[in-house]
């Protein structure tokens, strides 16, 4: 029986190396038969990880061919948060938010802005729901008011989930946050109506009173925007966007992307830097008359 001598085998040893395909310390190099270690190359080698990794290279031209086998980690499947909607009626009516918002419009609009938007209360925030058409909860957003309106920045963190709150968790499937605009459910009800988009959940609810000709929704951040999926609920729909002072420019990206409208009421009137369309008439005490804004219902 002939016994065949290999250039290259496997290093002997416990030590191991950076593995180029899964990147574990779990690969061991071929090195040159004749003295155990020159390297063949960093690519040659076996990962010791078989059933998660299982890369394999042998080095090409020699007596074996080059053959690279690789397994990867199945990918994990994500699947979008889900809010049991019948939570809303568990939570408090937000009775010191309902006196700032009566307090710039009526007790009545401050009662149908709170009762169509679904807004209530939870440790202490404002939680606003993100119901999408089908009347679905994709988020809570949660944010804490002084008695003005403005938000307490003392609050920690400023921004809450309700997903990541303990106590709620019968209620919640799911385990990626998957937001939508706040206010979306209000769409299916008034297919024929323009949309006007703001930042501020607290702006949406007020305009809703103010300028009531359209359906006020808002994105909560700028970032939201970003994403195409968000928008194809407003696919066909005539849509006006108010971004904030200073965020026009970025906004009208995503205007001309999606042939929106876009308002620069707030670079030309805004009561102070970073301010919203709501800022004009708490700040001035302005009618929503002057506010520069004109919707009109699509025809």
């Amino acid at each position: 029986m002939t016994t065949k001598n290999y250039k290259w085998e496997l290093r002997k040893g416990s030590r191991k190396e950076i593995c180029p395909a899964c990147g574990k310390r779990r690969f061991v190099p071929y090195v040159s038969a004749a003295d155990g270690k020159t390297l063949a190359g960093s690519q040659y080698g076996r990962c010791d990880r078989e059933q998660s990794c299982g890369y394999f290279c042998y080095p090409s031209g020699d007596d074996l061919p080059t053959v690279v086998h690789t397994k990867t980690d199945p990918p994990k499947v994500e699947v979008p948060i889900r809010i049991a909607p019948d939570l809303a009626d568990k939570m408090f009516f937000p009775f010191e938010f309902f006196k700032f918002l009566e307090g710039i419009l009526t007790r009545q609009s401050a009662f149908r802005s709170i009762f169509n938007y679904g807004v209530r209360e939870y440790k202490g925030r404002v939680c606003f729901f993100q119901r999408d058409t089908q009347n679905e909860v994709h988020a809570v957003k949660m944010i804490k008011y002084m008695s003005n309106g403005h938000r307490d920045k003392t609050a920690t963190p400023p921004v809450m989930w309700l997903h990541k709150c303990k106590g709620v968790e019968k209620y919640i499937t799911g385990d990626t946050l998957q937001q939508c605009f706040f206010g979306e459910h209000i769409l299916k009800d008034r297919p024929d109506d323009a949309v006007a988009v703001v930042e501020s959940e607290k702006t949406a609810l007020c305009f809703s009173e103010i300028m009531p000709q359209a359906v006020w929704i808002a994105c909560g951040g700028s970032q939201l925007l970003k994403n195409e999926r968000i928008h194809e609920v407003l696919r066909g729909r005539k849509v006006l966007l108010v971004p904030d002072n200073g965020q026009y420019y970025n906004w009208q990206r995503t205007a001309e992307k999606y042939g929106y409208g876009i308002s620069d009421v707030m670079e030309k009137a805004a009561p102070f830097e970073g301010a919203d369309i709501l800022d004009i008439i708490t700040e001035n005490n302005k009618t929503h008359e002057d506010n520069g804004l004109q919707l009109e219902k699509q025809q």
